[in-house]
């Protein structure tokens, strides 16, 4: 078995010399012990230290904490490299054979073989505290941007005031008009708008869920959101858009788009639009809450023949208390929501702009929240790196659809990401001068050539099929937990004691043979990667990098090509999985790290706050 983590005492005796390590070295105001935790989603060790050396962030963020703060060399994260479990962990110090969570996707033996668990909802092992959890006994205020697991659920996963990282209620759309489709808008124009053809109005709609109002509390991470339930019926919410020709040139060629919530300009409007400024806020209250959705001009005929409208995903913003709900809703908008990649309309280009918009309302809840609330810590979470980096990974000949052209494209996409995320640093630097930044990663990202089918394979081997289960494997990126359905554990379990041993060797030999499995770990035998506990599978597949697992029982082929470019999960030890690790403020020292571990954070921050 290859060893991935310290042994537990070994670990235990670190995280001790870690915690009391002499971290503070100054005292120079009251906020010199307050800290900003931020957590990067995928952001990649190796791609901090190349941008670091390519000097791409100059003397700002990064680039000033490189010469002023502390900077790791690298962070080895837990096994899987996953979000749910490296966040859990980031902040108890701990590994999943503790906290309970093993991966993104897993499944419970209490609960029937076919029924899985989602890792960031799922409740943390009783024993386990969390980094708010310890500072709220020390009577410490803490407050929480969408960081995984502090979603607002039970009293567990509260701070003191918070936002919850939330889903959309209601999906996207492209709305195509035809000249038919407007009539001639004959009320007065405000005065600072002219058109010089006759303005023609339309109408779109956004759409609202019925029973969004009694929002459920339920917060799922952005890899897997919920769906509506089939059959819903949205209730549609009118806009008009009206059509201006704005050149006087003697022909009628539209080329702006008034955007309102009414068929009235002269009392006001939300905004304009045109071909070069075509992204617009359009936002309503519903029952007190403010919704909204970001929408496009994807093009418009001069004459309005044809006018193609992106509507972006509906969503609001999720806080707590009502007082903090308010401050955000009033100083930071709706949110925004995750980079739309269903939408064929959609270019890379905006897609970019969609995380980094995304960011940015991050990063604004954070110094709005810092600025105005009471706080000790914040913990604050930032995607965009995570969301780039499956999308746009393309390095590989092997990789669907590649091309040189189109590698150079997407790498320069990822680099205009990792220019936004170090200028979200930057910000939280200047903005907060004498607090203390602390900033971690939770995984890196390989690049992504093909899907893996675990258990179509266990269907074609007799292990799995529409009416018996002898075992099933439950997948996250590049990792599978496989579990057999043994008799006395599971609900309806149906392989008796005396078999589990041989089914479980007959099941090692089976996954030795794939090409997409790097690594088979035995449960009972993983607890120097952190993962014997009763969640784990009775097998525990660590993905070959290149390979996506993928949970379907739908039959077909065990392999095929990847439709997205990135992915992570596997063997943390590898240089593409590690994490990053720096801090900046009046109590960090100057210094170079080495290797560390993602046990080396919680005792840090907490001294910080000492």
């Amino acid at each position: 078995m290859k060893k991935w983590a310290l042994p537990v005492l070994s670990i235990l005796i670190l995280g001790f010399l870690v915690y009391s390590l002499p971290f503070i070295h100054t005292t120079q105001s009251a906020n010199s012990h307050k800290v900003i935790l931020i957590s990067f989603d995928g952001f990649a060790n190796q791609n901090l230290h190349k941008f670091l050396d390519e000097e791409l962030f100059g003397t700002q963020g990064l680039g000033k904490i490189k010469k002023e703060g502390t900077l790791a060399n690298s962070m080895q994260v837990t096994l899987p490299s996953l979000t749910a479990t490296s966040h859990i962990s980031l902040i108890t110090g701990t590994s999943p054979e503790h906290t309970g969570i093993v991966s993104n996707n897993f499944h419970k033996t209490l609960d029937p073989i076919g029924q899985s668990t989602n890792g960031f909802e799922e409740k943390l092992e009783s024993d386990t505290q969390t980094l708010w959890e310890i500072l709220r006994a020390q009577g410490k205020k803490v407050g929480v941007i969408a960081y995984p697991a502090a979603d607002w659920t039970d009293e567990r996963r509260s701070a003191d005031w918070g936002m919850a990282y939330n889903q959309s209620e209601a999906p996207s759309s492209i709305q195509q008009f035809t000249k038919s489709q407007f009539t001639p808008y004959t009320r007065p124009l405000p005065q600072d708008i002219r058109s010089y053809s006759l303005p023609q109005e339309g109408t779109f709609y956004l759409l609202e869920s019925p029973n969004s109002v009694d929002y459920d509390s339920t917060i799922i991470h952005h890899h897997s959101p919920k769906k509506n339930k089939a059959g819903q019926n949205f209730v549609q919410r009118p806009f008009k858009i009206v059509a201006l020709d704005t050149t006087d040139d003697n022909t009628s060629n539209y080329d702006t788009l008034i955007v309102d919530n009414d068929a009235l300009l002269s009392n006001g409007y939300m905004g304009k639009v045109t071909s070069d400024s075509p992204w617009i806020a359009v936002s309503f209250k519903s029952n007190g809450i403010l919704k909204g959705s970001w929408c496009q001009l994807i093009s418009l005929s001069p004459n309005l023949s044809s006018l193609v409208w992106y509507t972006g995903v509906v969503s609001y913003t999720k806080a707590y208390p009502k007082s903090f709900q308010e401050l955000m809703d009033k100083e930071v908008g709706f949110w925004p929501g995750a980079p739309d990649r269903s939408n064929e309309f959609l270019t890379e280009e905006m897609v970019l702009e969609q995380a980094i918009r995304f960011s940015e309302f991050l990063k604004n809840a954070t110094l709005t929240a810092a600025k105005n609330q009471p706080w000790d810590a914040i913990l604050t979470y930032q995607p965009i790196l995570d969301e780039l980096g499956h999308s746009f990974s393309m390095v590989n000949p092997k990789q669907k659809d590649y091309s040189e052209s189109k590698s150079q494209l997407f790498l320069d996409i990822i680099r205009r990401g990792h220019m936004q995320a170090n200028s979200v640093i930057h910000s939280l630097i200047t903005q907060n001068p004498s607090s203390n930044l602390v900033i971690v990663s939770d995984h890196g990202m390989e690049p992504l050539h093909t899907v893996y089918y675990p258990n179509r394979l266990l269907m074609k081997r007799g292990f799995l099929d529409k009416v018996s289960v002898t075992a099933r494997a439950f997948s996250s990126g590049g990792c599978g937990h496989v579990y057999i359905n043994l008799s006395g554990r599971e609900p309806n379990g149906t392989v008796p004691k005396e078999k589990f041993e041989k089914i479980k060797q007959d099941l090692v030999k089976l996954f030795k043979q794939e090409e997409a499995v790097s690594q088979i770990l035995i449960r009972e035998e993983s607890s120097a990667v952190g993962l014997n506990h009763a969640n784990s599978g009775d097998l525990i597949l660590v993905g070959k990098p290149g390979y996506h697992f993928n949970d379907s029982t739908v039959e077909g082929e065990l392999m095929e090509p990847a439709s997205f470019y990135g992915q992570h999960g596997y063997d943390p030890t590898l240089p593409s999985m590690k994490a990053i690790f720096a801090a900046w403020g009046p109590q960090v020292k100057h210094e170079a790290l080495g290797d560390i571990s993602y046990t080396y954070v919680l005792p840090f921050v907490l001294n910080l706050l000492k």
